[in-house]
C-alpha cells in the first residue's frame, strides 16, 4: 500500500508540475502579448475596443429600457436634431435634380453597398 500511495503522490506531484508549466507559458505569452500592445485582433483597420464596447452597450441599453423611457429619450435627441433638419429645409437642392429620381438614388445606394460589402471582404481576407 505504502509503494502504490508513493507511485499515486508522484503522478499527482508531475501532474501539478505540468500544470504549472502550462501556467507560467499563458502568463508569459499574455503578459507579452499586453507589452506589445495586442489586445486581440488589433491590426490595422479593425475598430478599437471600446468603440466596439460602446456600441455593443447602447445596443443592450436600448433594447433593455422600458419602451417609456426610451421614447423620451429619442424625443429628447429629436430636441437636438430638430434645428439641424429646419436648417436643412432652407437649402436650395434643385442642382440635385437628376439625382432625385428613384433610379439614380438606388443605382448610387447599390454603388456604395457594393463598396462596402467589397472592403468588409477584403479585410477579411487580409486576416
Amino acid at each position: 500500500q505504502l509503494a502504490d500511495f508513493k507511485h499515486r503522490l508522484a503522478e499527482n506531484i508531475n501532474s501539478a508540475q505540468r500544470a504549472s508549466n502550462q501556467l507560467r507559458q499563458a502568463c508569459k505569452f499574455f503578459e507579452s502579448g499586453a507589452a506589445s500592445g495586442y489586445g486581440g485582433e488589433e491590426g490595422p483597420g479593425s475598430i478599437p475596443w471600446f468603440i466596439e464596447m460602446f456600441c455593443l452597450s447602447a445596443l443592450l441599453i436600448f433594447f433593455l429600457v422600458p419602451s417609456s423611457a426610451r421614447s423620451f429619450a429619442l424625443s429628447s435627441m429629436l430636441l437636438i436634431v430638430e434645428p439641424v433638419r429646419v436648417w436643412f429645409a432652407f437649402i436650395d437642392w434643385s442642382w440635385l435634380g437628376p439625382w432625385v429620381e428613384g433610379v439614380a438614388r438606388v443605382a448610387v445606394l447599390n454603388v456604395v453597398l457594393l463598396v462596402i460589402l467589397l472592403l468588409v471582404a477584403w479585410t477579411g481576407l487580409k486576416r
